[in-house]
């Protein structure tokens, strides 16, 4: 699944548990969590959802130029809470994706399964935490607080991107599990 915004953007989903709690945390709360069970999941009214190819220029993720274009996308996704304004609050996505990440100069290229699944909160500031349960796909850059680069990270991770505009920088706040870094695969 990956997740790519300025847009790194989220893929798939956790559980009901989670919503719940990101539903009522107010926008001053700690924006870290727990991970959350997976009951209610079903009920939830799902749609199909698409991840984007993207590139990235040299520097941004990798020292090289990266693609990435999904070659098998069976996502799905949920609103489960939204503002006043009928924007989301709360979105969910599960589904398989899996993702082609190519180095551009070369032509190396690996596949990656990425079919976790993620919570995503929003905040009315314009900042977001993500709640992923991996495989799940994530890129870093230079000004963000934490290493340059592109992810698989499996088990429960917390990543909350930051309101400002001009920077939307990333930080791992909850790190249960491992990171894979891809661009290494691809050097």
């Amino acid at each position: 699944m990956s997740l790519h915004a300025a847009g790194l953007r989220a893929a798939s989903v956790l559980a009901a548990g989670a919503l719940a709690a990101a539903i009522a945390a107010p926008a001053s709360a700690d924006r870290s969590a727990t991970p959350p069970d997976r009951s209610g999941w079903d009920d939830l009214v799902w749609e199909p959802y698409r991840t984007q190819s993207f590139t990235s220029p040299a520097g941004q993720l990798c020292a090289f130029t990266l693609q990435a274009d999904p070659v098998a996308d069976e996502e799905m996704v949920a609103t489960v809470a939204r503002f006043a304004d009928g924007s989301p609050k709360v979105e969910a996505y599960k589904g398989r994706l899996v993702v082609r990440y190519t180095n551009v100069e070369t032509g190396a290229a690996t596949d990656k399964d990425l079919s976790g699944s993620a919570v995503v909160r929003y905040f009315e500031d314009g900042a977001y935490t993500m709640y992923m349960y991996g495989p799940v796909g994530l890129g870093f850059r230079e000004t963000d607080r934490y290493p340059r680069g592109m992810y698989v990270l499996d088990g429960f991770h917390v990543v909350h991107t930051g309101a400002d505009p001009a920077d939307r920088d990333r930080e791992m706040v909850v790190d249960g599990g491992s990171e894979h870094a891809i661009c290494g695969d691809l050097d």
